[in-house]
């Protein structure tokens, strides 16, 4: 220390103190830490918070056991941590799924609202009857051939009953088509016996064939004339010795109409 820091009997009072004052912190500080000596709080060098024995508390002697605990113990304690937590975590799952056990799912409502519902009615796809406004140089032919109706279907619908009487600007009611349909009759038959063939929902004049495809080969038979409502009828006779199966009938129009139907033939002796 050089001679100017020594204080001087002729110095102030408050010069003697701060040099007293400076030369403590000097020899704290070149003074060695002892381990149980009670550290400052808010100090550069202190390790921690402490109790008011001047110890340090239990969180920081724990942290100081972990930082010097081996690695391969670490690594055990960190495994345990680990599996406990999947254990428990497991375990809640399963509890979670057993109380929901009982409950029912949407899918489940939803089936049972689908089962309790009532049917259903069946729709008509047949639509209703439509008004036409008659038009100069209209006649009742010429308004049925336009819908692809007869005649008679068209004053039955208006209740006419003269086909001239139209007017210009008068509604009349036009029926919906009828669908197309074959039928036979009898479906069944035996070698030797004869069916009717009807079809119905042709357009007026329309030509129509029929062909039959049988086992024995096809058979077409002679145009015939759709009436005015539609209607076409012939007759097919199964020859003695044709063989027994399903015959297929076909009735084909010019202006596009088709419909079939099934014919099944059995030996007369069976």
């Amino acid at each position: 220390m050089s001679a100017a820091a020594t204080p001087t009997a002729g110095a102030p009072p408050w010069t003697r103190s701060a040099l007293f004052r400076r030369r403590i912190g000097w020899a704290r500080r070149a003074e060695p830490r002892r381990s149980d000596e009670r550290w400052p709080e808010g100090g550069t060098n202190d390790p921690g918070p402490s109790t008011r024995s001047g110890r340090p508390s239990d969180g920081w002697l724990r942290l100081a056991r972990w930082s010097t605990m081996p690695g391969e113990r670490k690594t055990a304690i960190a495994i345990g941590v680990l599996v406990a937590v999947l254990v428990g975590a497991v375990f809640e799952l399963t509890r979670l799924g057993a109380s929901d056990a009982g409950r029912p799912t949407r899918a489940g409502a939803a089936s049972e609202v689908t089962t309790t519902a009532p049917p259903r009615a069946p729709t008509s796809t047949t639509r209703p009857p439509v008004g036409y406004q008659v038009q100069p140089g209209d006649t009742l032919t010429s308004i049925a051939r336009r819908f692809g109706l007869s005649t008679a279907a068209i004053a039955a619908a208006n209740q006419l009953t003269d086909p001239n009487s139209l007017t210009v600007g008068q509604t009349v009611l036009i029926p919906p088509v009828p669908p197309v349909q074959l039928v036979l009759a009898p479906a069944d038959a035996t070698d030797g016996q004869s069916v009717d063939l009807q079809l119905t929902g042709a357009k007026p004049s329309e030509m129509v064939t029929f062909r039959v495809d049988s086992p024995n080969g096809t058979f077409t038979g002679p145009p015939h004339t759709a009436s005015t409502d539609g209607k076409v009828t012939a007759t097919y006779t199964v020859d003695v010795g044709d063989p027994p199966g399903t015959y297929t009938v076909i009735a084909d129009g010019s202006q596009g109409t088709t419909a079939r139907a099934d014919l099944r033939v059995s030996t007369g002796n069976s």
